[in-house]
């Protein structure tokens, strides 16, 4: 018998800091429209139970589906919470495969950079030697060109470990 594989636990949607603003208006012009409709189906059933409709009413099914009587916010916000999780979860459902082997791309392409790099530091120090002595112009390229390797380098190791972390989250 083949085991269901196991979907972990995905966390709480939380809006970005800069978007929080946003989404508490919205949770409120949601619950203000919530509270609109409950008020007017009210004053339809009073006024259906001043013609005698009220009977008829009852009988015929709803047109809106009912809303959860809301206690306080936080149920409304867990609610919402759900719904966006699980309207995240259905994205990523219809998300194709990741490509499984690009990683090694981004490392054949950190390597490439790195050797670049260590290049431009070789040129930079041969520079430098070469150029002691005979003015500021050669020293400041020959520094210059090791800065820049320098920085190849790092770029090389970022990448590197870039693809090495997307190669753990497959």
């Amino acid at each position: 018998m083949a085991q269901e594989p196991s979907v972990p636990e995905s966390k709480r949607f939380e809006p970005p800091p800069w978007e929080r603003e946003q989404f508490e208006e919205l949770e409120r012009k949601l619950a203000q429209r919530a509270r609109a409709a409950e008020q007017s189906a009210e004053v339809e059933v009073a006024d259906a139970g001043e013609r005698g409709e009220d009977a008829r009413r009852r009988e015929s099914p709803p047109s809106e589906p009912p809303t959860p009587e809301k206690e306080d916010g936080a149920t409304t916000s867990r609610a919402r919470g759900a719904e966006i999780e699980t309207m995240l979860m259905a994205l990523k459902a219809e998300e194709g495969p990741a490509a499984g082997e690009v990683w090694k791309l981004g490392l054949t392409a950190s390597a490439f950079v790195c050797a670049v790099g260590v290049m431009l530091v070789i040129w930079g120090t041969v520079a430098l030697a070469r150029t002691q002595g005979r003015g500021a112009t050669g020293t400041i390229g020959a520094m210059i060109m090791s800065l820049m390797g320098g920085l190849f380098i790092g770029l090389a190791a970022w990448m590197g470990l870039r693809s090495l972390k997307q190669r753990g989250e497959r």
